[in-house]
């Protein structure tokens, strides 16, 4: 699947709709996309300066202990979708094209949705239902501050 037929992204942090950290950003990134929970298996969450998602080596085998939950955003409209994946690519310092040089690494994963959306707007889909989308993940990312449950709303109580 191109990339430009991808129309989900998965975000887990300051990107997320109900994120707490204060952003500045965090508004901006959500004004207009749909959203609905979800959770990305296989990917270990930290707080690396950010949160920061690993992506496992082997996420075909991983238990179901290593996730991370947030939320999937998208829109209808094509325009409203590309711009806002432009925006969260400047935001998380991703580089298209220049992948060695970005501050966080983007790739395709299968999403899995969970209850809730955002107010006035359907659900994307059924819980556990899964779909293709973009995820940002640092590689490089330190592990010192593991969030075990996850959850970067948990952030605080995790590490």
């Amino acid at each position: 699947m191109a990339d430009d037929a991808i129309r989900f992204i998965f975000v887990y942090g300051s990107l997320r709709p109900d994120d707490d950290s204060g952003q500045t950003w965090t508004q901006e990134a959500c004004h207009g996309m749909k959203g609905q929970r979800a959770m990305v298996r296989g990917a270990r969450l930290f707080y690396d300066r950010y949160a920061a998602v690993k992506l496992l080596d082997d996420r075909a085998t991983t238990n179901d202990a290593a996730f991370v939950h947030g939320w999937v955003l998208t829109s209808d409209d094509a325009d409203t979708w590309f711009e806002k994946l432009s925006l969260y690519d400047r935001i998380e310092g991703y580089r298209p094209g220049d992948e060695k040089n970005s501050f966080y690494q983007r790739c395709v994963v299968p999403i899995e949705l969970a209850e809730g959306h955002l107010e006035g707007h359907d659900a994307l889909g059924n819980p556990e239902e899964i779909v293709k989308g973009f995820i940002y993940h640092k590689p490089n990312a330190t592990e010192s501050h593991p969030i075990h449950s996850g959850d970067w709303l948990n952030r605080n109580d995790d590490r």
